[in-house]
């Protein structure tokens, strides 16, 4: 809300209240796919139809938590199915006591998913093996003990509706579905649509969440970032993430990057420049459409804060020597004694010293060597709240990914290479946040230097967006013929609307559309326990790697590097065929 204050369903305004939409993210990972947590009357029980989940946002935020843990852990594990709650329907007895039996069952069957604070949910003793079991034991006139936290309610009623309103849609799809195919050939790709486009207010938000179900590894990782809350939390933003973002000074010397209305990855630049910083909006591939969503996203640059000096200094990390020969451009030297081709003013000049009786020498040869620095490289640095996890050595997943970032430009810079740096996050598609901590045309890495250490991890992570406006960043003010985008991120591509595989599927859709205009990519994650399937999901074909410390970066970066620069030649030229 513009006020900040939640309005119930009943229209009541209540200022101040817990806004529930926070625990969206939450419940989504637990129920394995997207729910949507909103504002019901005050007073009134928790209780959740299968998509939605209505809390009253009066409730003390530990309380308003458990509800819609129960409530969604009830989800995810099939406890509202239409067969379960069809007998519970105008038995209110049997209801409160099937929700008094499964809901504990339910939460300890996702106990792994909760961090330490809500552990206290998970009950050890089991009560029922399965839902069914559940339910007999509630129709039976046995003890049951009470639980020890808030669930809320069950509303069968709700449940039945929704999915008899889910069905009827699903039939009408079907059933129109291949009519509309048939009569406008579906939905084409991007810049190819064969007919008229649903308007973009129709396309939902939020795709399906994509984890696997509710019990894997990846969901277990991502709901304890969910919960735990890396960054700040206040009334305004979701938790896990920071609400507002750290402003930058106004960048007088900031260009607007140059769009064309064709491609892919062009950025729109925004009409609501601020001291904040400049605004730009980039498409974003949906895969289940088979298209871009047109300026779907606002990505806000931020200037770089005024530092004029550090005493932080990189760590050596001996990138230098295999860095040392990648950045290499070709260079025609004149008047070689060997070479590949002859010196044409060199040779007349020797042809006239020996019509003048001197002595002509033997320099007249023109030698092509690899001397001039031809390279440049942007780095992107996830600080999403989900780098604040401990790494390997217990070190925070930041501290490594920043000391890698910090040796790897400053080695770049110190070789003569054009370095920029800069970071993301993002708190859903109208606020990804890009930071400025070097810019191509900043002459000195110092300051640098201070602004990583500057650095707190916080909000989410919706990295095609990022990719896109770093490689905008590239296009407008690299410079040189060879061009590196690099990537440093823990591969989890999150946030609202933006689920792990809507995501992973933009992700990789993003480093192709850069690699195609020439540029390559990069993908490196530093100090994380992310899974190389997981990284694979998320990066594709781009070359990826992943270390345990920075100071194993210097044995592999040299092929990365080629590989990627190899990659983008290809594909450049393929596209351009």
């Amino acid at each position: 809300m513009p006020d900040g204050r939640i309005v119930h369903l009943s229209g009541e305004s209540v200022p101040g209240a817990t806004d529930p939409a926070r625990y969206g993210l939450i419940a989504s990972a637990l129920a394995g796919r997207a729910v949507e947590v909103v504002a019901g009357p005050a007073g009134e029980p928790a209780w959740s139809d299968g998509h939605t989940i209505t809390v009253d946002p009066d409730l003390d935020p530990a309380v308003l938590v458990e509800t819609v843990v129960v409530q969604a852990a009830l989800i995810g594990s099939g406890s509202l199915s239409a067969d379960l709650m069809r007998p519970l329907l105008r038995k209110s007895r049997i209801r409160a006591r099937y929700l008094a039996i499964e809901g504990p069952r339910a939460v300890a069957g996702l106990g792994h998913l909760l961090p330490r604070s809500l552990q206290h949910m998970v009950i050890a003793e089991s009560h029922a093996r399965s839902s069914a079991e559940s339910l007999e034991r509630a129709r039976s006139r046995g003890p049951i003990p009470e639980a020890a936290f808030a669930m809320g309610e069950l509303r069968p009623r709700d449940v039945l509706t929704m999915v008899r309103r889910n069905e009827s849609a699903e039939t009408t799809e079907r059933s129109g579905g291949r009519a509309h195919n048939q009569d406008d050939g579906g939905v084409g790709s991007a810049g190819e649509q064969s007919s008229p486009q649903r308007p973009d207010q129709d396309i939902p938000e939020t795709p399906d969440l994509i984890l696997d179900g509710p019990g894997s590894s990846f969901g277990a990782r991502l709901m304890r970032k969910l919960i735990r809350g890396s960054g700040r939390v206040t009334t305004d933003g979701p938790i896990g993430g920071d609400s507002t973002s750290r402003g930058g000074a106004p960048n007088p010397a900031a260009r607007r990057l140059s769009t064309s209305p064709d491609a892919a990855t062009a950025g729109t630049a925004g009409a609501d420049d601020g001291p904040r910083g400049m605004t730009f909006r980039y498409p974003e591939w949906d895969a289940r459409l088979g298209r871009h969503r047109p300026d779907w996203c606002t990505v806000r640059e931020i200037a770089a804060d005024d530092i004029h000096g550090t005493d932080s200094t990189a760590a050596d990390l001996g990138l230098q020597r295999p860095l040392s020969r990648l950045g290499a451009g070709i260079d025609t030297r004149h008047r070689q004694r060997y070479g590949d081709d002859i010196d044409i003013d060199a040779a007349v000049e020797s042809r006239v010293d020996v019509l003048a009786g001197t002595d002509p020498g033997d320099t007249f040869y023109l030698a092509t060597v690899r001397c001039r620095r031809d390279l440049s490289a942007l780095i992107l640095l996830d600080i999403s709240g989900s780098a604040a996890e401990l790494g390997v050595g217990r070190i925070r997943v930041h501290e490594h990914q920043r000391a890698a970032v910090a040796a790897l430009a400053t080695t770049m810079h110190r070789l003569g290479d054009r370095v920029a740096v800069y970071t993301y996050s993002s708190q859903g598609r109208r606020d990804v946040r890009i930071h400025a901590c070097k810019t191509f045309d900043e002459r000195s890495d110092l300051p640098m230097l201070g602004r990583l250490d500057a650095l707190a991890p916080s909000g989410y992570s919706r990295l095609g967006a990022a990719i896109r406006h770093g490689a905008a960043i590239i296009d407008a003010h690299a410079g040189t013929t060879r061009r590196l985008l690099v990537v440093v991120s823990d591969g989890l591509a999150f946030d609202h609307g933006y689920d792990l595989g809507y995501g992973a599927q933009d992700v990789r859709r993003a480093l192709a559309e850069v690699r195609s205009q020439g540029t390559g990519c990069l993908c490196l994650t530093v100090g994380a326990t992310t899974g190389s399937g997981d990284l694979r999901e998320v990066f594709g074909t781009a070359a990826h790697a992943a270390v345990p410390r920075p100071d194993l970066l210097a044995p592999v970066i040299t092929r990365l590097f080629r590989s990627a620069l190899k990659s983008a030649e290809y594909q450049k030229g393929s596209s351009s065929r």
